[in-house]
Formats: C-alpha cells, sequence, structure tokens
C-alpha cells in the first residue's frame, strides 16, 4: 500500500513538473533578458567594489601587500568574465536589434578597457608590496571605465525595458531598502 501511495505520488510530481517545463518557453526570452542583465549588472558592481577597495587601500600608504592586490585583482577579472558570459547571452537573445547591439558593443569596449586598466597591475609578477600610486592609478583607470560600462548598461536596461532588480518590491519605495537602527544599547 505504501509502495503505491509512492509511486502515485512520484507520478504526479513527474506529471507537474512536465506541465511546468512545458509552459516555460513563453517566457523564457523575457526572463531570459532580465536575468542577464540583472547578472551582469551585479557582476558590474561587484568589479568595481573590488577595484574600489584596491584604491582605498592604496590611498592609505606607500605600499599594497602583494597578496591583497592578488585577491581583488581576481575578483575584478573573475567578475568581468562572468559579465561578459552574461553580455553574450543578451547579445544572442537581441541580435536582431540594431540599438541593442550598439549598446552591447559599447559595453564590450569600456569591458576590454577596465581589463586593460586592471592587468597592467599583473600582481603574480615580482615579490613583496606593490607601489600604491601604481596601483591606485589601475584600479582608478578600472572604474573609470566600468562606471562607463555601468552607465551604458543602464540604458540598454532602459531600451530592453528591463526593470532594476528592486523596481516590484513592496514596501521599498523606488527599490531602496530603509535602514534599520539599533535603538537599545
Amino acid at each position: 500500500m505504501k509502495t503505491r501511495l509512492l509511486l502515485a505520488c512520484l507520478a504526479l510530481g513527474l506529471l507537474t513538473m512536465g506541465v511546468a517545463l512545458a509552459q516555460r518557453p513563453a517566457t523564457t526570452k523575457a526572463m531570459g533578458t532580465a536575468y542577464d542583465m540583472w547578472s551582469s549588472g551585479v557582476y558590474f558592481n561587484h568589479a568595481a567594489d573590488h577595484a574600489r577597495v584596491m584604491r582605498s587601500y592604496a590611498t592609505a600608504g606607500d605600499q599594497v601587500p602583494r597578496d591583497v592586490v592578488q585577491r581583488h585583482y581576481d575578483a575584478v577579472r573573475s567578475n568581468l568574465a562572468a559579465a561578459k558570459k552574461a553580455q553574450a547571452s543578451l547579445a544572442d537573445a537581441h541580435k536582431d536589434d540594431k540599438t541593442a547591439s550598439q549598446h552591447l558593443a559599447t559595453i564590450d569596449e569600456h569591458h576590454a578597457k577596465a581589463l586593460a586598466a586592471i592587468n597592467k597591475l599583473n600582481p603574480a609578477d615580482g615579490e613583496g608590496p606593490l607601489d600604491s600610486k601604481v596601483v591606485k592609478k589601475s584600479s582608478t583607470a578600472t572604474l573609470r571605465a566600468l562606471r562607463k560600462a555601468k552607465a551604458e548598461h543602464t540604458a540598454l536596461m532602459k531600451h530592453l525595458k528591463v526593470k532594476g532588480l528592486n523596481a516590484g518590491a513592496k514596501g521599498k519605495g523606488k527599490g531602496k531598502a530603509k535602514a534599520k537602527t539599533n535603538t537599545t544599547n
């Protein structure tokens, strides 16, 4: 009896999953575009965060430990690679849209500039700390290119009518969460 009930539940589950998967293609392009837009934006932001940390560290002293630079250098490169992958999906999904293609090409140009700027550090070459002026110059150039890519990304989102991640969040007002304060000290 238990075996039959288990098999019946399993069959019902598989049937439900099959129906859900069969309905998916109707929304795949729209959700794929939104997901890829959000993902690439998140990756841009994370790359910028790591470049910003390097710049801040370099501003604080004469030298930056090589292992600190290496960690953030790797993170910037990794996030740029992930953003590029999401951008490639967008390019494929919107290859017939000339405006979207132009935005994506411009983003790729800024992407390349950010990558070239961060690659000037190459912390794997050599030993000991890096000169903070070199780290600051490279990370600032990376941030400048990422800001331009972000502006183009925003224009692409507007063109494709993709809302921001928090656009539909209730109680958040324009996607910004209110900070909670601790009143008990």
